[in-house]
């Protein structure tokens, strides 16, 4: 399993930062849906914590309660108990310490260090984790690769795991899905850990109907399901993943062409319900955006390297 640097913002410890393993484990899968119950903007939020001395001095209103949000989660093999979820697709604080303003992208604003050292506007909504920007180390986007079956021909998120990187196996679930789960498991600490913190994802979303809606995206990219291959084209379409009732499991597919450009694509999204507006359907959540690198295929870059070494010989030559 590779070794990453991942981003430790749940307020399990002092430390902001966490080099440690992130691989799935047991019945957990990368990423849930939830609902945002916690009262007040979590305790260790720069917001909460204006000074750095570890010990909140404001209660500002939670600007995610009750809404839809998207999580990852950051599962610990070595240490079951730390599991903790990050907040993806957010509304959060930005701005100024003491006269903040409310977002509609996840921006993490916390302390590090002795003595504290303040990390601000930390983009949280980009899939991958932006944590080497903190660490001056490059984040390489999520890689495409060529798969058979129903996608054959096609560079796709469809290996997923360590073929494609961390966060690459998108199955998405609810996260009530693990509250069945005993004291003690990765999936209960998963789930509970950062009540304390004033994080809560445990209530029910019922009789949501949950639905992916495309913001942007970048042409040359496409979005499927396992069954469908074009299930998002247009920004403002939106796709039902699942019911609030239940306990859903779904996965989108990102897809190019096996001959697309070499490049990054992206897709923005955000979680809504598609209830009819009777005041009992949940907010949507913040934005979030996927980046996904295509490279060229081998005989590409053969042919390329073939140009260059011709070029080489006719200059020797004349």
């Amino acid at each position: 399993m590779n070794r990453l640097v991942c981003l430790f913002l749940g307020g399990l410890s002092p430390v902001a930062l966490l080099l440690t393993a992130c691989s799935v484990q047991g019945e957990l899968v990368n990423w849930y849906v939830a609902i945002d119950s916690g009262a007040n903007e979590p305790a260790w939020s720069a917001y909460s914590d204006q000074n750095g001395d570890g010990v909140p001095e404001t209660s500002l209103p939670n600007p995610n309660e009750g809404r839809l949000t998207f999580l990852y989660a950051h599962d610990i093999v070595e240490d079951p108990s730390q599991n903790h979820f990050h907040t993806i697709g957010r509304y959060s604080y930005a701005g100024d310490l003491a006269s903040p303003t409310i977002v509609p992208e996840n921006q993490y604003s916390f302390w590090f260090g002795d003595p504290p050292l303040l990390f601000q506007g930390l983009p949280g909504n980009l899939i991958p984790e932006q944590i080497g920007d903190l660490l001056g180390e490059e984040v390489p986007s999520l890689t495409l690769l060529p798969t058979d079956g129903f996608y054959a021909g096609k560079k796709t998120t469809i290996p997923g795991g360590e073929a494609g990187g961390t966060y690459a196996d998108m199955e998405i679930r609810p996260a009530t899905d693990l509250a069945s789960y005993d004291p003690g498991t990765p999936e209960h600490y998963m789930l509970y850990a950062l009540e304390p913190f004033g994080e809560d994802y445990d209530d029910p979303m019922t009789g949501a109907v949950v639905a992916i809606e495309l913001i942007d995206m970048t042409p040359g990219l496409n979005i499927g399901s396992l069954s469908e291959m074009n299930i998002l084209a247009n920004p403002g379409e939106t796709v039902e993943i699942g019911s609030g009732d239940e306990n859903f499991s779904f996965t989108p597919v990102f897809w190019t062409e096996a001959d697309a450009e070499p490049g990054v694509y992206s897709a923005t999204m955000r979680l809504v319900d598609l209830r009819a507006d009777t005041g009992e359907a949940f907010s949507p959540s913040g934005v979030y955006t996927f980046s996904f690198t295509v490279v060229p295929e081998p005989s590409s870059v053969l042919l390329g390297f073939a140009a260059l070494a011709a070029v080489a010989v006719c200059r020797r030559w004349v």
